[in-house]
């Protein structure tokens, strides 16, 4: 559909105030995209010292802040700080951190990703790479949950000598797992989309509310967090390829190419690793698990709001 088949449509539809709030919201879209363009702020990774880097998704660092110290794995950190991540989406942060970066130093990394766009960086040659979302969507919630994530990281430090390890998961990022369908969503009746971002602009949830299962979400990942905190070795960082807008600057959700401080300011908290090696690992063949199509791999991305 053209655009302007497309604002016809709106217009007939939904009346003059709907199309002049869609103007109004492309305008604005441009606008901080174009200043994002301009200001290019953030830290690359491979700028920080570490051995392992485990990324929780769209986690802001006064979420990870509060919440955080609440886990057992927070005694171990020997420093947490905010840094200003180089992007304000997942596609962005690959992007950025993979297809932008240093050719030698990827070459000799592993990624082990819940996050399906790892399929639009298929240039970029690591030493290894375990695409965890091609098996592992859960298919209530229609993304990856942490636990097939945690053994595929684990089977894959156990077998592979690489230099350095990116093990990233889906959560915090929505939907919030442990109340699966507590917000409404356009495409089923879990929840399982971006949608609470819409409807906390929308004033249909409360802030606090929101906020608390937010943290949640961060609790329940950090599980899986401490478990290859204790069984790895070397330098091990905690941090996040972006946060998420509660409505500063009239911004909800974490957009693309945003400069706004509150979706790009993230944790950075460094530990070492135990070494301990004692997390119990089935045989985890994934070759012989049922893997997700285009179509699938297109609901998964959605679930997760990018579309």
């Amino acid at each position: 559909m053209s655009t302007l088949d497309k604002a016809a449509s709106v217009y007939s539809e939904q009346g003059a105030k709907k199309l002049f709030k869609l103007a109004s919201e492309n305008l604005y879209r441009q606008g901080y995209t174009t200043v994002n363009s301009l200001l290019d702020y953030g830290t690359h990774p491979y700028d920080k010292e570490w051995d392992v880097l485990i990324i929780i998704d769209a986690c802001r660092f006064d979420l990870f802040q509060e919440f955080a110290p609440q886990h057992e794995i927070y005694d171990k950190f020997e420093s947490v700080e905010p840094i200003y991540s180089q992007a304000s989406s997942s596609k962005e942060w690959l992007t950025k951190t993979f297809v932008e970066g240093s050719r030698s130093e990827i070459a000799n990394t592993s990624l082990i990703a819940a996050n399906g766009f790892t399929s639009e960086i298929g240039q970029v040659e690591f030493d290894e790479l375990e695409e965890v979302w091609r098996y592992g969507i859960h298919p209530d919630y229609h993304i990856v949950p942490p636990e097939p994530v945690t053994d595929a990281a684990v089977k894959c430090y156990r077998n592979t000598d690489s230099d350095r390890y990116v093990v990233h998961y889906n959560q915090p990022h929505a939907p919030f797992l442990h109340c699966a369908g507590k917000y409404d969503s356009a495409k089923d009746e879990l929840g399982a989309t971006q949608n609470v971002w819409d409807g906390l602009e929308k004033g249909q949830y409360d802030h606090s509310e929101v906020w608390e299962d937010y943290g949640k979400n961060l609790l329940d990942v950090l599980d899986h967090v401490n478990i290859l905190v204790e069984d790895f070795s070397g330098k091990v960082a905690v941090s996040a390829d972006h946060g998420n807008c509660l409505g500063e600057y009239g911004i909800y959700g974490h957009p693309s190419h945003c400069p706004v401080p509150s979706v790009r300011r993230v944790p950075w908290a460094v530990t070492e690793g135990g070494g301990k090696e004692k997390y119990e690992l089935d045989n985890l063949e994934t070759e012989d698990l049922e893997q997700s199509d285009d179509e699938e791999i297109k609901e998964h991305l959605s679930h997760l709001g990018y579309f």
